[in-house]
């Protein structure tokens, strides 16, 4: 039977040989790849379709038809037979025994087209072409070998033959990335790359895309500040995270805050953590750690050596954490800050904390701000503060403390010459304790604080003249506060300042004082009542409000008296 143009060309391209056909599927798919895209991709495995349709596989899938060299799409999913040429070696020997069987048969019919003859033309050049760089490199790699093992080799010789350049940014790791993962390459990344920080803020990245980046980085030699807040990536981007650090030994400042990050994810950090000697600050804030993920950290303060700030506000870390911190700060010697703000830490493991710091003098700013610390915790900070000499940042502020821990405090300030800013500002605390911490600062002439935050705090109007006369000393000392209290003759209750309110109602001055100090309206009344008949008089009030220190002036206090004393009769009855 006489065969056909085909018939011929593909004796010439096959040879009937299975590592010829492995070449040809081999220089098909370099084909397809050349696209770069996987729609272009599937677009051409539709034009290469006419030549594999011609191997007698006896496929039933639609082809695509040539008319002019040009192809008409009939259908967009890829034919089955392409996948099949293009699945791997496993399929070759099946192929080349039918293909055998039938060239030597002569079974092939189909008319041959100029489209086709270019088509197998060209495979058969892009194999020839793979050969021979196959050859040439094999050639090269045997003469590389030849003089490495010669005793003559140099320096400069080495360097001549080094041809391919040193992926130094980690750009055609990157951009190779994702192709495997088939997935587009951020220009924002790709642009970043050679620049000592890259920030992915909120940019959405998704497992594929962190692992993409995780990849380039790890060849990265240039960045040292990598920050990706806020993109969710969860403990699965964690995952790709650990492993990049594993072999990255460039990144100092590494931010993860807002990402979603659980116990999956502590138990990662913490292996990587302890055995990294290169990140000195660490944001884990805005995540979902709680006191199940207390011990991983814990461990990390212990042992760590490098890691100098660690940001683990805004989480939901309560008293058990609070315990283990407290020891690892007493044994940590490289932190020098700690964030632990907004969390849920309440009085014992305010205590722990604050017990800690007694025992280290390395750490240099502790925030506990937004938690539930109480006076026990703050008269174990006011004894840390009598030892400690290295603390210079202490945050307090939005808890639950009162007068009788700030008056520990402010004891503790006459010898303490290391603090340099003090915040208890949102707390329960009066003009009292406001002005015993201003009277401690002034007694001590080697202290070193520059600012005492007491906002939402109304001060009496002599905390103004204390804070003068140690600006004389001090001229940089500042002092934030919630308003004013006058109390002398020309009596304003409270002067607008910043944050105040102006109210001139003796009644709202006085249930403001009584709230301030924790008193219970109640328990003044009988405070004043000496002989227990449930109502003071005029005198007997106006005694009582003079020993607790009300501000009030004369004609306020006269004013008070005529609304508590509704029935006019000079006695105030609260029984």
């Amino acid at each position: 039977m006489k065969t056909s143009f085909l018939d011929e060309d593909l004796k010439i391209v096959m040879n009937r040989n299975t590592a010829l056909l492995d070449d040809v599927s081999k220089a098909l798919e370099k084909k397809l790849k050349l696209e770069g895209s996987r729609y272009e991709q599937s677009k051409r495995t539709d034009e290469a379709s006419p030549f594999i349709s011609q191997l007698p596989l006896n496929f039933n899938s639609r082809r695509s038809t040539f008319y002019s060299g040009r192809s008409e799409r009939v259908s967009a999913k890829p034919p089955s037979h392409i996948k099949d040429v293009l699945s791997g070696p496993s399929t070759h020997s099946h192929m080349v025994e039918k293909l055998g069987s039938h060239l030597s048969t002569g079974k092939y019919s189909r008319p041959l087209t100029a489209s086709r003859r270019d088509l197998i033309r060209e495979l058969t050049s892009i194999v020839k072409e793979d050969k021979e760089e196959n050859i040439e490199r094999v050639k090269k790699e045997e003469n590389v070998e030849d003089e490495v093992e010669s005793d003559w080799e140099t320096d400069i010789e080495m360097e001549e033959r080094a041809k391919t350049p040193f992926d130094l940014w980690g750009k055609t790791t990157y951009r190779r990335t994702c192709s495997r993962l088939a997935i587009t390459p951020v220009s924002f990344i790709e642009r970043h790359l050679q620049s000592s920080n890259l920030s992915m803020i909120e940019r959405g990245l998704k497992p594929r895309e962190t692992l993409a980046l995780c990849h380039a980085l790890m060849v990265n030699t240039t960045i040292n500040g990598l920050n990706l807040m806020g993109n969710n990536m969860g403990d699965i981007g964690m995952k790709y995270i650990a492993w990049m650090l594993t072999d990255n030994n460039n990144i100092k400042n590494l931010n993860l805050s807002s990402n979603k990050l659980g116990s999956a994810s502590a138990v990662l950090l913490n292996k990587v953590l302890i055995n990294n000697c290169v990140i000195t600050k660490l944001n884990l804030s805005g995540n979902f750690f709680t006191d199940n993920d207390a011990h991983n950290f814990s461990t990390v303060l212990e042992d760590t050596k490098t890691l100098q700030e660690i940001d683990l506000s805004h989480n939901s870390f309560g008293d058990v954490a609070g315990r283990l911190f407290g020891r690892a700060i007493a044994s940590n010697d490289s932190i020098r800050k700690l964030n632990l703000s907004w969390n849920k830490i309440r009085p014992r493991g305010g205590v722990w904390i604050l017990r800690g710091l007694s025992e280290n003098v390395m750490l240099k700013n502790l925030n506990l701000a937004m938690n539930g610390v109480s006076n026990e915790a703050v008269i174990a900070a006011a004894q840390a503060l009598r030892r400690n000499d290295g603390l210079q940042e202490l945050d307090l502020t939005n808890n639950r403390i009162y007068d009788e821990g700030i008056l520990s405090v402010a004891r503790a300030l006459e010898h303490n010459d290391s603090l340099q800013v003090l915040k208890v500002g949102q707390n329960h605390i009066t003009t009292i304790g406001a002005m015993a911490l201003l009277n401690g600062i002034r007694k001590n002439d080697s202290s070193a604080i520059h600012t005492l935050d007491l906002s939402c705090i109304h001060v009496h109007r002599d905390a103004l003249l204390i804070q003068e006369e140690i600006k004389e000393t001090r001229p940089k000392f500042k002092l934030a506060i919630g308003g004013v209290i006058y109390c002398d003759h020309a009596y304003e209750d409270i002067r607008k300042s910043k944050g105040g309110i102006i109210n001139k109602n003796p009644l709202t001055i006085l249930k403001w004082y009584i709230s301030s100090n924790n008193y219970r309206l109640i328990d003044v009344f009988k405070r004043f009542d000496k002989d227990g008949s449930l109502s003071v008089s005029r005198n007997e009030f106006l005694q009582g409000l003079k020993d607790i220190k009300v501000p009030l002036t004369e004609g306020q206090l006269d004013e008070l008296i005529k609304k508590l004393d509704k029935d006019g009769d000079g006695e105030i009855d609260f029984g």
